[in-house]
This record gives C-alpha cells, structure tokens and sequence, in this order.
C-alpha cells in the first residue's frame, strides 16, 4: 500500500490536458471586469459622432463622415464580439478590421484638416 496520498486534478490540468489533445476551444470567456469592450464600444460611439457631424456639417466631408460611420460599426462588432466570446480569433480580426480603419480615417482626416487649413488661410 502507498502512502501517498491521492491527487485530485485541478480544473487547469483538465484545460491544459484538454487543449493538448484539442478538445477545448482557444478562446478565453472574458473577465467580468475586462475594460476592452467598453472602450471598444466608446470608439464606436466617438466615431459615429464623428460620423454623424461630417456628414451632416454644410462644410464637412461626407466621404470622410461615410467612413466613421463605417469605421465606427467595425469598433462595435469588435465591442460586442470582445464581450461575448473573449479574445479568440474572430474578435483578433475584428480588432484588426477596426483598428486599420480608425487609423486610416485619423490619416484622412488630418490631410483634410490641413487642406481646408491651406485652402481658408493663404
């Protein structure tokens, strides 16, 4: 007989033996206390207020407008995919569709600015 006594397995041996042999999935449920899809869902709504006054605006931009309004539905599919499934793979490439659109329309906004700056004030 052995003294030793019974090990119980751990609910993270169970994952890590799970994830080894490729029966658990890779995405991680987020935290209760996880701040990603909140600012995720700020963004959205900063850039479709961004969006909205371009588009509205007698001396905005409209395709400028059109593109936050875009950029700012991409930032709330990523919000909401971050608070549903965590950070997996789907929420990866929405963060990725996201964050190059909110780059490019900072990009084409501020050649916009400095255009109408050059244009208003020779």
């Amino acid at each position: 007989m052995s003294c030793e006594p019974l090990r119980q397995p751990l609910a993270e041996d169970d994952r890590h033996a799970q994830h080894l042999r490729g029966t658990v999935s890779e995405a991680a449920p987020p935290e209760p206390t996880d701040p990603r899809p909140l600012f995720a869902l700020l963004l959205a709504a900063a850039f479709l207020a961004f969006g909205i006054g371009l588009l509205t605006a007698p001396l905005g931009s409209r395709a400028l407008g059109a593109v936050a309004v875009v950029t700012a539905g991409a930032a709330a599919v990523n919000g909401v995919t971050l608070a549903l499934s965590g950070f997996s793979a789907g929420t990866m490439l929405a963060t990725t569709v996201s964050g190059a659109l909110t780059l490019s329309w900072m990009l084409l906004a501020a050649v916009w600015s400095c255009r109408r700056a050059i244009i208003r004030h020779p």
